[in-house]
């Protein structure tokens, strides 16, 4: 059923709940690609940077990753390896996955690393933003009384999205930079960064990228490249804590691969017990926390498999990835226990026998979406997944503290994780001075 709503042949549009989702300035929407409704924006808006999302552009990007990894290790060394303070590596990761994408989009962090906390009430915005969108999703009409109408818009005329408005500075600040081919502002990097390239494709197709859909593609990397990406790291560090057998094979297949650090992404995605581990994690937890992904069931109707039922047409339908990623049928008895080794070929088990067995898991995977509506920042991520922690569990000991202390999760938008604390030490053996100067 997962292909048949969520497939790229699925006639299964997003239903209203994704409304909260758009933003709304000076009377108009601005349409996003993870928020609109219509096919034929979604196709419009998703079509001149599609290719800019692939793997093949984001791999140009690894440089820029490669500062950001370098400067936190800096941090953690000075600020807890040191001192022997204990760090809340949940608040660290998420630091480190929005100077990532900051540093992606625009050549520049936002400074959440340097710092040590929140920039500019960012994050704290954020969390407003997600829990407003969570709730008014569930009845969308709230959202057209509070936010989405032309009486409120003219009332907060000279009030913009904070998202909207940083991302209108970057864009500003790069118009200015190279126009004046500012030596500071502007440099080689910028050649390779997300902006860099959404004005390209402004300049090849001026009338298909308008200045709204600039704004949008900035912002929608800045609002959901973050979040995500730190639960996934929080899930695979703290599964690697409570695991130590499974973070010792870890080890031991970095140790053998002997890689520079940062990893090179080209090292470790061939690493087959890294993939079953991020594969692992991703599986048992979801990024999304109560998202249904809410489908509406086209007038053809939906006959409910195993049974005689006939959903109507307008019915709203939809899955978690939760419901998904727990199914005894696809994933075994033991679908509720970390076993990277499951998404690895059996001792005894036949070559088409566990590629037919990998294509049912992954077909099953909503962890980035499906079909037409996938996430498009999901090779971003993955660049991000395969960079950070392979380098952070080769390079250093990490363990909660106190040890065997458990994690919290709230359940909202997303599934976020906090109660991280740990202590961190060099790996013996580790020449840190070769890694971080």
């Amino acid at each position: 059923m997962v292909l048949f709503i969520y497939g790229t042949k699925a006639n299964f549009v997003k239903s209203d709940w994704y409304q909260p989702n758009q933003y709304y300035q000076n009377g108009q929407y601005v349409h996003s690609v993870f928020g609109t409704q219509d096919r034929a924006i979604h196709a419009k808006l998703r079509k001149p940077v599609a290719g800019i999302y692939s793997m093949t552009s984001i791999a140009s990007y690894e440089p820029l990753t490669d500062d950001i990894i370098i400067k936190f290790l800096r941090v953690l060394n000075e600020r807890f390896i040191r001192t022997g303070k204990t760090c809340p590596i949940d608040q660290w990761f998420q630091y480190l996955a929005f100077d990532v994408v900051s540093m992606v989009t625009m050549s520049r962090p936002m400074g959440f690393v340097e710092q040590g906390g929140d920039v500019d009430g960012l994050l704290a915005q954020l969390e407003t933003e997600f829990s407003y969108r969570l709730q008014t999703g569930i009845f969308p009409v709230w959202d057209t009384i509070l936010r989405k109408n032309k009486f409120v818009s003219w009332l907060s005329r000279n009030t913009v999205s904070p998202f909207l408005k940083r991302s209108r500075e970057i864009l500003d600040d790069r118009v200015k930079a190279l126009h004046e081919r500012d030596a500071e502002k502007y440099s080689d990097e910028m050649g390779r960064d997300f902006v860099s390239r959404f004005f390209e494709q402004k300049e090849k197709n001026p009338t298909e990228v308008s200045d709204n859909m600039l704004l949008m593609y900035v912002t929608q990397n800045i609002v959901a490249g973050s979040d995500t990406t730190a639960i996934v790291l929080r899930s695979i560090l703290y599964r690697l804590m409570k695991n130590p057998n499974a973070l010792a094979t870890l080890r031991a297949e970095l140790d053998a691969a002997n890689p520079t650090f940062p990893i090179p992404y080209s090292v470790a995605y061939k690493l087959p017990y890294l993939t079953a581990v991020v594969k692992e994690c991703l599986r048992l937890h979801p990024i999304g926390g109560s998202l249904l992904l809410e489908r509406i069931v086209p007038s053809t109707g939906l006959k409910v498999l195993d049974s005689d039922v006939v959903l109507p047409g307008g019915t709203i339908v939809g899955s978690t990835g939760w419901m998904t990623a727990f199914d005894k049928r696809v994933f075994g008895e033991d679908a509720g226990v970390f076993r990277p080794e499951r998404w690895l070929k059996g001792e005894h088990e036949t070559h088409e026998a566990f590629k037919e067995r990998l294509s049912m898991m992954n077909s099953s995977d909503l962890s980035f979406g499906k079909g037409s509506r996938l996430c498009l920042g999901k090779h971003i991520a993955e660049l991000e997944l395969f960079k950070v922690l392979p380098t952070l569990v080769a390079l250093l000991d990490i363990e909660m503290d106190p040890p065997g202390k458990e994690w919290d999760v709230e359940y909202l938008f997303f599934a976020k994780q906090s109660g991280m604390d740990v202590k961190i030490k060099w790996r013996k053996g580790v020449v840190q001075e070769e890694i971080i100067g």
